[in-house]
């Protein structure tokens, strides 16, 4: 089942990006796996969204229906996934890039103190 979800993973991120209709702009198949409940489908469409390799708007449009499944799903990603969407959120350069992965991160309802720590980074980093 897991090589089933990364496949999918792939032709959903493509459609994504590529802009086929579905609710706010994204892909059929991107659309239909952040519905999906499996923990590895969330966690291929964020490995999707992670990929340093992959194009910043194929980003955004991922890291979109990672925010999609965590609403409809809740947070089904490990310690490891949820700390790399935080580091996109802190050290992005593209700023739609860090604001869809922002929202995707809210949508994860991660710990309070995460949050905190972020908000302080960001008031250090504006003096």
């Amino acid at each position: 089942m897991r090589a089933t979800s990364l496949s999918i993973s792939a032709r959903a991120a493509s459609e994504f990006a590529a802009g086929a209709a579905c609710g706010v702009g994204g892909g059929v198949a991107a659309c239909a796996q952040a519905l999906i409940s499996a923990k590895e489908d969330q966690a291929a469409v964020a490995g999707k969204a992670l990929d340093e390799k992959a194009p910043d708007d194929l980003k955004v449009a991922t890291f979109k229906a990672l925010a999609k499944s965590a609403k409809q799903w809740g947070n089904q990603l490990d310690a490891n996934m949820t700390d790399a969407v935080q580091k996109v959120v802190e050290t992005s350069q593209n700023p739609a890039v860090r604001a869809a992965a922002a929202e995707a991160q809210g949508a994860l309802n991660l710990p309070a103190e995460r949050a905190k720590n972020l908000i302080i980074q960001q008031v250090q980093v504006g003096k």
